[in-house]
């Protein structure tokens, strides 16, 4: 529980970063094709509502991809319903690294 809970909060601060860079008129796009196109990375993936996470093979966020991304949908919502927002259209891209390096 204390490892969703830890999610949670950390995809919470994603996505107001997400959301204030949006708001500064960056294009998010481009970081996550940067991140995508990295050839030191073999990026796996899991979609649903709008929302794609992606991480490395043998990962924890691998092994617990599911509970990650329900956990991303939860948050994403709590947060809409935290901002009195009805909806968040633009497709959400999430990144689990095993570490900064």
């Amino acid at each position: 529980m204390l490892k969703a809970n830890c999610c949670r909060y950390q995809l919470l601060v994603i996505f107001l970063i997400i959301f204030a860079t949006n708001v500064m008129g960056q294009n998010t796009d481009d970081f996550a094709q940067k991140a995508l196109n990295d050839s030191t990375f073999t990026w796996l993936s899991s979609s649903s509502n709008g929302l794609s996470i992606f991480y490395q093979e043998d990962s924890f966020a691998e092994k617990h991809r599911m509970m990650l991304l329900r956990s991303a949908k939860t948050t994403v919502d709590e947060i809409l319903d935290l901002l009195e927002e009805p909806a968040f259209n633009p497709l959400l891209n999430v990144f689990y690294l095993e570490s900064r390096d």
